[in-house]
């Protein structure tokens, strides 16, 4: 629970007439019954001060002199309601009363000490805001309580956020608030919403009450409802509804209202007017306003593009202890290319709090190498401290890293399970290396079906890798029979992504699909493709050796261009040097390569004749499992 409940009402919610005990016959006293109550009061009966007390407060004959003397006189008689009201009413300056905290406390107390429910809840809220007494919040708490056991629906909101500031005492806080808000206590009304949505997940609680709070005026009620309809929790999102509510709010000056007003611009990238709600936002200390308006600057949405002003309001943010803003802070500093020393201090300031999103940043910059000497194995470690408390993107950058062996020795096992942790997060960038994982059977038992689920997920998301996948699948009829058509689909939306991946599945299904599609001139095209891809992207593959393998005998068949040995040779040549590919399928075509260049050295074709490099080929070859070349050496002995 927020602690600015403890203060919210301290200077306007003392309890005037704490049960608003009016007497009926009062308010309709006639002439005569007026004279003699009148004529009893002045004669020192304390009953009829009150009575004379309440007609006057009454509207249809206010009368705020008569109102206040008869109070007093109530009040000096020792009247311990006239007492509770006579005190709150001085603090609060009501009825022309000039604010006198002393006298204020004066009656408060006296009313107190006579056991007055509604005097021991506003002699708490003395203590409390320290107002005419040293501030002592356990003397408050001890007031409130027992005001909250009396009933008074004031003081157990008051107790209830006096308990919520110690998490041993929770569950006792929302007991008592909900206590007052069942007894119509609007402050109340709000903070249940919020407890009911944030903490018990329960949206028909929180909207019922949010609405409850809205009804009577309270702006937080409004605040959430606003929220909620944007976040579509407990009712289907509607941005008319988060329109009216945010502007209901801004209505009363709220930060809130003003920044949802500007993210609802801000989403429908209409900039201009994001900016002029957001910028009131901020000003009033939005840290979400800020932290949008950061955006705007930062990318030059709307307006000119002013890093300096982005990193200024963060700042602002950080500064009202905004964690977020810490990081997005950090992440500007690496795409700013902010390297000097205090960028870095304060990356590695945040990450001291061990947040896994600082300590992912901080892993960032360790990886390239920015503000900091390069270290891949030290930025391992952050990143593996981040994703062993559950962070989604730590998680699915250790398993690169396992699955690369940086920083850590390959193990893909543990790759795989990192994947899987990430992924099962809803981290969607997961979703196609998991695919990946559970197709070939990398760090895990081959699980096609699975494979099927994790590649869908992340086709949805235009995952590359999930479309190769999913074009894989179909290819190779892993449901049932082969569907060249469905596969050629997902490779080409892989390609479209930029994946050489999916341009590799084209050429196969160009090239080997059936006859609807079958196009060698466009298989050979997209193959080319694809091995300018793989060598400009630079990364190991286990595509690489096949797709090089299959241009060779594209080159050496005249399939799709002209016969060309010269060619053939050298990408035989280029299949054959992988040498950091356990994938098996990868091995097989290394194999076939290694043959083939072992065959055109002994040929002398598109190379000269060299017996001595044909046999270390041949060597290589049966290595990796050829069966012709072992039989081929057999011979040569």
């Amino acid at each position: 629970m927020k602690e600015f409940i403890l203060t919210l009402f301290l200077l306007f919610n003392f309890a005037v007439v704490c049960h608003a005990q009016t007497d009926d016959s009062a308010a309709t006293l006639s002439p005569k019954e007026l004279k003699q109550l009148t004529k009893k009061a002045n004669k020192g009966d304390v009953e009829s001060m009150v009575k004379l007390w309440q007609y006057y407060a009454n509207e249809e004959h206010e009368d705020t002199l008569l109102l206040v003397k008869y109070l007093e006189l109530a009040a000096d008689a020792g009247d311990a309601e006239a007492q509770t009201s006579m005190g709150a009413s001085i603090i609060q300056g009501l009825y022309g009363l000039p604010m006198d905290v002393d006298k204020a406390l004066y009656y408060t107390r006296k009313a107190a000490n006579q056991g007055y429910d509604g005097a021991i809840y506003n002699l708490g809220l003395f203590y409390l805001n320290g107002m005419g007494v040293e501030k002592d919040t356990d003397k408050a708490r001890s007031y409130f309580e027992q005001a909250a056991m009396q009933g008074v629906a004031a003081a157990q909101f008051y107790y209830g956020a006096c308990l919520s500031t110690d998490s041993a005492t929770i569950d006792q806080a929302y007991f008592w608030i909900q206590e007052a808000a069942d007894q119509g206590y609007v402050p109340a009304f709000a903070v249940v919403a919020e407890h009911a949505l944030t903490e018990q997940a329960d949206y028909a609680k929180a909207l019922k009450y949010a609405q409850m709070a809205a009804d009577e005026g309270d702006v937080r009620g409004m605040e959430w409802l606003g929220w909620m309809y944007y976040q579509g929790c407990g009712v289907d999102k509607d941005l008319d509804q988060v329109r009216y509510w945010a502007q209901q709010a801004a209505d009363r000056e709220s930060d809130v209202g003003y920044t949802l007003l500007g993210q609802l611009y801000y989403d429908e990238e209409s900039y201009i007017f994001a900016k002029i709600y957001l910028e009131k936002g901020a000003i009033l200390g939005n840290n979400q306003a800020r932290l949008l308006l950061a955006d705007m600057y930062h990318e030059g949405k709307g307006v000119e593009k002013d890093t300096e002003k982005a990193r200024a309001l963060l700042q602002d943010a950080i500064a009202d202890g905004s964690d977020e803003a810490k990081l997005a802070l950090s992440m500007y500093n690496l795409l700013d290319n902010h390297n000097d020393l205090d960028a870095v201090a304060h990356d590695e300031q945040s990450a001291e709090g061990n947040d896994p999103a600082a300590l992912f940043i901080l892993a960032n910059r360790y990886e390239v190498g920015k503000g900091v000497e390069k270290d891949l194995n030290k930025s391992f470690s952050l990143c593996k401290r981040a994703a062993d408390m559950g962070y989604a993107p730590a998680q699915y950058t250790v398993a690169m890293y396992y699955g690369r062996g940086q920083g850590t020795a390959k193990d893909d096992k543990e790759a795989f399970n990192y994947l899987l942790k990430s992924a099962k997060q809803d981290f969607d960038m997961a979703y196609g290396a998991l695919a990946n994982c559970y197709y070939w059977g990398k760090g895990t038992a081959v699980n096609y079906p699975e494979a099927r689920y994790w590649g869908e997920k992340g086709v949805e998301k235009d995952d590359s890798t999930a479309c190769y996948i999913m074009g894989c699948y179909y290819y190779k009829g892993n449901a049932n029979s082969p569907d060249y058509v469905k596969a050629l689909n997902y490779f080409q939306k892989s390609a479209e992504l930029g994946s050489p991946d999916g341009l590799y599945g084209c050429s196969l299904c160009h090239k080997f699909g059936g006859p609807s599609i079958r196009d060698y001139n466009l298989a050979f095209k997209e193959l080319r493709q694809a091995v300018d891809l793989y060598k400009k992207d630079g990364t190991d593959n286990e595509n690489i050796p096949l797709a090089q393998y299959n241009l060779a005998i594209c080159y050496q068949n005249g399939v799709g261009t002209a016969k060309d040995y010269k060619k053939a040779f050298y990408w035989f040549s280029q299949a054959a040097k992988n040498q950091n590919n356990d994938a098996p399928e990868a091995r097989k075509a290394i194999g076939f390569a290694q043959y083939n260049v072992a065959y055109y050295y002994y040929q002398g074709m598109g190379t000269a004749v060299n017996v001595t490099k044909a046999k270390y080929w041949l060597r290589k070859s049966a290595a990796n499992g050829c069966q012709k070349a072992k039989e081929w050496l057999r011979e040569m002995k």
